[in-house]
């Protein structure tokens, strides 16, 4: 278990600034994700912590201890590959065994057959990785990067290449062996999904810089940036002006619509310094299940139905507005007495609609 810090780390490949004075800390025993899209930084924060490239400022501890110099194998951290990295010539436990090489202190015969049953692969031993799944070959690069007892464990985006299914199999299962080793963890994807479900904090990357740390809950009930707001979960977005401001109520108006909104206390109260003020251009965020197709007091607008996609227990309804196209979940029992081409009433809570300086 192992308390990582880092402060201000920066890294460009020749003129592309790749990361910018990132800091964060992983807690003992923490899952902490970075979340964000391609290019963001996510990757190279990564293989700087692990020693596979030289930040060109800032630094790296481990349990209170500079890193920053050490190389790849003596840092104690296993790192899991998003191509498995496995050694095609070598059976499942010579690729285990392999990773144990970096800790003399254990029996590397145990060690293989603990690690083969943690991942559930007992029996696989003298198979090739030629002869395993894709979901086979990513517990076993999993159990190759446990086999030295890492003090940190980093996996980049490692179930991406997999189908749906496997992936919401191998998440859970990544999850249950991190908290039974009580073993802090780094953990690198696009995929927002996955990040809400296995973590304890999410680091929202953006252009080389964190957008927000928080819990899964808190980055997607409270975002505190636009970006963060536009990129997790999915939600309208509508582009306006504030009218007015009161006792955290506000009135911003979008084409020639008013729409009333309640600035929720403990999240920012000053909306001055948000430039949340009269007059000023604002970016205007519903979530598309926030959306109800029932006509409420506030904040409701004529809409036509465009299409409606089933998935499931939910289904997205397609709307044209005077003030844009428009998404919203519902329930698919009641998406089933929509019609292509129907009026209906699109209305939101004033609590619901989350508001940013316009960039």
């Amino acid at each position: 278990m192992s308390d990582l810090v880092v402060k201000g780390l920066a890294k460009s490949f020749g003129d592309v600034r790749a990361l910018h004075e990132i800091s964060f800390t992983l807690g003992q025993g923490e899952f902490l994700t970075l979340l964000g899209p391609s290019g963001c930084g996510k990757t190279t924060t990564l293989r700087l912590i692990a020693g596979f490239e030289r930040p060109d400022a800032g630094r790296i501890t481990l349990d209170g201890r500079s890193i920053v110099n050490d190389p790849p194998e003596d840092r104690q951290i296993g790192f899991v590959f998003q191509t498995y990295a496995l050694f095609p010539h070598m059976n499942v436990a010579k690729n285990i065994a392999y990773g144990a090489r970096l800790n003399r202190s254990i029996s590397t015969k145990r060690r293989v057959g603990e690690l083969l049953d943690l991942v559930d692969l007992k029996g696989f031993e003298r198979r090739k990785p030629a002869e395993l799944s894709s979901g086979q070959r990513q517990r076993i690069a999993l159990a190759r990067a446990l086999a030295p007892q890492p003090r940190l464990l980093l996996l980049d985006e490692p179930l991406s290449a997999l189908d749906a299914k496997l992936r919401e199999s191998l998440r859970a299962q990544i999850r249950h062996i991190q908290q039974e080793l009580a073993l802090s963890t780094l953990y690198v994807t696009h995929d927002q999904e996955e990040a809400l479900s296995l973590a304890d904090r999410i680091a929202v990357m953006h252009s080389g810089t964190i957008e927000q740390i928080a819990t899964p809950q808190q980055v997607y009930e409270h975002p505190q940036t636009e970006f963060v707001a536009s990129f997790v979960g999915r939600a309208n977005r509508f582009s306006g002006t504030v009218m007015a401001t009161k006792d955290g109520l506000i009135s911003v108006k979008v084409g020639e619509f008013l729409f009333s909104l309640i600035r929720e206390k403990g999240l920012s109260d000053d909306l001055r310094a948000l430039q949340i003020t009269p007059g000023n251009h604002i970016s205007l965020f519903v979530k598309e299940e926030h959306l109800q197709l029932t006509e409420m007091r506030e904040n409701a607008i004529s809409a036509e139905v465009v299409l409606v996609e089933y998935r499931g227990e939910t289904s997205i309804v397609y709307l044209k507005t005077q003030i844009g196209p428009l998404r919203a979940r519902v329930s698919t029992k009641q998406a089933t007495t929509l019609s292509t081409g129907s009026e209906v009433k699109v209305s939101f809570s004033p609590s619901a609609g989350l508001l940013f300086p316009a960039s």
